[in-house]
């Protein structure tokens, strides 16, 4: 078993089929991950965990995003498409691993958002959330306009910790609201 980490434009089209059809299955995504210069998944870094014939097993994705807190804009990177084709064998949690070893190497806080039943795998795996209570994150669109509805960013936001500082921040305060711009 290996670990691959690619960019979003070096992906084969093999591997991108099996990153779609794995999005399609666990989260019924309508919409693929086509990687083109014009979109955040051009520059994403993907997580690939690997069988000895090039078979992948499980995948994960980081983007850059940006988030509003307390009037200051902050890059941030989001922790998304974590899927394991064949759950049960720590290659999710592989794929968690490597995104921290990844990140230890970055500036920045990395940021996901997390139904609430898939949560227990993110605690066993040791990465830190927002309760459903304290998650006060909201969109803020192209032209600035928030959009407070509470289905649009759901359940509890994890986080992985950056050097910038940016969760300490939020966790020292009382007023947690997190903008992320779309």
């Amino acid at each position: 078993m290996k670990v691959e980490i690619k960019r979003g434009k070096e992906l084969s089209g093999d591997e991108l089929l099996v990153i779609n059809e794995g999005r399609q299955r666990e989260f019924a995504s309508k919409d693929p991950i086509k990687p083109v210069p014009s979109n955040v998944n051009w520059e994403a870094v993907f997580f690939l965990v690997k069988a000895d014939m090039d078979q992948v097993l499980a995948f994960g994705k980081l983007h850059a995003i940006e988030v509003i807190f307390q009037g200051v804009t902050y890059p941030v990177w989001c922790i998304s498409t974590l899927v394991s084709l064949d759950k049960g064998k720590g290659y999710g949690r592989r794929i968690l691993k490597e995104m921290e070893n990844y990140l230890r190497t970055q500036e920045e806080t990395a940021l996901g958002f997390c139904e609430t039943e898939l949560l227990p795998f993110y605690q066993k795996c040791g990465v830190e959330f927002l309760t459903k209570e304290d998650n006060q994150f909201f969109y803020v669109t192209k032209n600035g306009k928030q959009i407070n509805d509470p289905n649009i960013v759901p359940g509890e936001v994890i986080f992985i910790w950056g050097k910038d500082g940016l969760m300490e921040k939020i966790m020292a305060s009382k007023d947690k609201r997190v903008g992320v711009i779309d």
